[in-house]
């Protein structure tokens, strides 16, 4: 996640959220005081702390607090012992963060000059109790805000059992996209660090079924193409068949990372029926994964293995794919293999080159980088040579 300033978040914040309780200050500035302490969950130290927010009725302040969350609905009571109940998606209420004035300005300066661990202390009494909330629609309450202040902070100062705590207890399959995307950031620093199943359990009951979520599918795309690459094939199939069964623009592709997926494992049975059900566009992000996936069966047929009618289904993604496709990099790779499964060093060794210019970041840059073949300027000469007498005859043809 980008370290981003938040002088305008902090000082709106400050705007609209009256101080509460001189005891909630007094724990801010006790928790800044102590040492950074063991990298752990504190959601037990702040399990009875309740959420204060209020919304706004013709200028009144009407303050309430968070009571429980009832199936998706969440429920609040205010200063009487009423009941307010919010359902997911709702924007009738604009609420805003009741907390304390100097704790909130004290976490902003902090960060904004790099100073994670004070960051992650001053916020810690600020944002454990807004974790019920974190599901109300963003428009509702930007609790976005906070969350990725936090979630930046513990990542930048290593915190990652006290990230994965916090991320994992997100309400992610109700949250907004942004919310969504601060936790895939946290499995993200998971998987870097070899935690695949620790990574696993943030978005293992991920959902993304609303257009306030669609925005995160790009990040659990990336997220679960980095669990897959590092084996846990089989246990990412069902959060790609749940995404692919959806109303997400995305579905396609999740679906057909599924399919991927089965392809993988061995089930070909499953994955030419399901692949033969899939319609998409030629200019859709999704065709070029389409062909990926075709030409790896052809490529993988344990009867018949074709690899020239896999390079033609891999070249036609290429053709019709974009470079921002999330798939590129892998269609890259299995391109190149198949030229070096049929001794075409010289091409091979060429798409493994446009991988570590292209996606240098990506996992296939390095597996494309060990697959390069050194070859003789001798024999890349007369490979030449030959190509340049077969262009000749073609054309002594015409």
């Amino acid at each position: 996640m980008k370290h981003s300033k938040l002088t305008f978040i902090f000082a709106v914040a400050a705007l609209f959220a009256a101080p509460v309780a001189a005891v909630y200050a007094q724990e801010a500035k006790q928790a800044a005081s102590k040492p950074a302490g063991e990298d752990r969950s504190y959601l037990g130290d702040y399990a009875d702390k309740k959420a204060q927010l209020a919304y706004f009725v013709n200028g009144k302040e009407n303050p309430v607090v968070y009571k429980e969350t009832a199936g998706k609905t969440i429920v609040f009571t205010d200063a009487t012992g009423a009941e307010l109940k919010v359902e997911p998606g709702s924007d009738t209420f604009k609420f805003v963060l009741k907390a304390d004035k100097d704790a909130l300005n004290k976490a902003g300066a902090a960060y904004n000059k790099g100073d994670w661990e004070s960051a992650v202390l001053y916020m810690r009494p600020i944002v454990y109790p807004i974790i019920p909330v974190a599901g109300l629609s963003q428009s509702a309450f930007a609790s976005e805000e906070y969350v990725q202040i936090f979630v930046d902070s513990l990542l930048n100062v290593g915190r990652l059992n006290e990230a994965y705590a916090f991320a994992k207890a997100l309400p992610i399959d109700q949250a907004d996209s942004s919310i969504i995307n601060a936790a895939v950031s946290v499995a993200d620093a998971l998987v870097k660090k070899g935690q695949y199943q620790k990574a696993l359990d943030i978005v293992g009951n991920l959902e993304i079924k609303n257009a306030s979520q669609y925005d995160a599918s790009p990040a659990v795309i990336d997220l679960l193409s980095a669990l897959r690459g590092a084996g846990m094939v089989k246990q990412i199939l069902p959060i790609y068949a749940r995404l692919g069964a959806s109303d997400n623009p995305s579905a396609p592709q999740f679906k057909l990372w599924g399919i991927f997926c089965d392809a993988l494992l061995g089930n070909r049975m499953t994955a030419e029926v399901s692949i033969g059900a899939v319609k998409v566009n030629k200019n859709s992000d999704a065709y070029p994964l389409l062909k990926m996936v075709q030409g790896y069966l052809k490529e993988t047929d344990p009867k018949k293995p074709d690899i020239g009618a896999a390079l033609d289904a891999y070249a036609e993604g290429i053709v019709f794919g974009k470079v921002s496709c999330d798939c590129m990099p892998e269609l890259l790779y299995r391109t190149g293999m198949a030229y070096k499964a049929m001794k075409s060093f010289v091409a091979s060794n060429e798409i493994f080159s446009q991988i570590a210019s292209m996606y240098p970041e990506s996992q296939y840059a390095k597996l494309g980088a060990k697959q390069m073949v050194k070859i003789e300027k001798k024999k890349v000469a007369e490979e030449v040579s030959h190509e340049d007498e077969d262009d000749y005859d073609d054309e002594e043809d015409e």
